[in-house]
């Protein structure tokens, strides 16, 4: 969520644990109706990485993210909103900002990428049943 611009949108990650923050990039942007033109030149940045070296800006954000034991997980955090040109196929990159805040297990035979979240600004419990499911992988504790 982009509180600033009044959007919200359900996002794929990529996890990123080599960025320093999350990034998001234009096809997610697009999706979620971001007015690029509104973006605030005074928080322009210069970001060299995969794509090259791009401007892009600083935003503030809610991250949430549902785990199965029914709670929402949420991160008042600062993303890079990217203008890559040429990107409308770069994933949305999860950075170190909250994967820092989770303790990850990788299991390379199942192949799986499991999130236990430890730390966040918000824990809101929430009625499972209500939905059905749990629609993010992202678990509450170790099997």
């Amino acid at each position: 969520m982009l509180p600033r611009f009044n959007v919200r949108a359900s996002i794929s990650f990529l996890v990123d644990t080599g960025a320093d923050m999350t990034s998001l990039y234009p096809l997610d942007g697009a999706r979620m109706g971001l007015d690029y033109s509104k973006l605030d030149p005074n928080k322009a940045i210069t970001i060299t990485g995969a794509t090259g070296t791009n401007t892009d800006y600083l935003e503030d954000a809610v991250a949430v993210f549902l785990d199965f034991s029914g709670r929402l997980c949420m991160y008042a955090i600062q993303i890079v909103v990217s203008t890559v040109s040429g990107g409308s196929t770069t994933p949305t990159l999860l950075g170190r900002n909250v994967l820092d805040h989770w303790r990850l297990h990788y299991e390379p035979r199942a192949p799986r990428l499991e999130a236990f979240p430890l730390i966040a600004d918000a824990f809101v419990p929430v009625d499972m049943s209500a939905i059905g499911h749990a629609p993010f992988a992202v678990a509450d504790r170790p099997e």
